[in-house]
């Protein structure tokens, strides 16, 4: 049985568009709760730095690989890049498994922690173990179809 692919640059954008919306859930929720001086306490920006370091390694190397292709002279070599259908859609399914687990813990510092920053920033901190894990997958899913799949000639899995 032949493998289905689907075209490479197509499937990057649409990984980009899946981890942006799937950021801004948590993003807006977690910058509302530092700009509210009542629900900042004193933690600070310390909510908004658990949240960067949770996304922002992956969003940094999703757009920038997809920015860096847009400003490459397009060429037939990179029209024909595909990707296995199979690899692209458990990267997807990864990648929406972490975004929504990185949503849940964001609600559950809020129910847990009860009404202090300091606890729901207590939760939040405690959430990093199984986070780093699924982090971990992430990267090597998203690092392997976004690196290896944009070396000139390569093709991802």
């Amino acid at each position: 049985m032949s493998q289905v692919h689907v075209p490479l640059k197509s499937a990057q954008r649409k990984l980009v568009v899946t981890w942006l919306l799937g950021v801004l859930p948590s993003f807006l929720i977690i910058t509302y709760q530092v700009i509210n001086p009542r629900l900042r306490g004193e933690t600070g920006n310390e909510a908004l730095y658990w949240l960067s370091s949770a996304v922002v390694p992956t969003v940094g190397l999703v757009v920038g690989v997809v920015a860096s292709d847009e400003l490459r002279p397009p060429t037939a070599e990179a029209a024909k890049r595909k990707v296995s259908s199979f690899f692209y859609r458990l990267t997807t399914g990864i990648s929406v498994f972490y975004l929504a687990t990185v949503l849940a813990f964001i609600v559950l510092a809020a129910q847990i922690g009860g009404g202090s920053p300091k606890e729901r920033i207590g939760v939040l901190h405690m959430a990093e173990g199984p986070l780093g894990i699924l982090q971990g997958l992430v990267s090597a899913a998203m690092g392997v179809f976004f690196v290896t799949g944009n070396k000139e000639g390569g093709a991802a899995p």
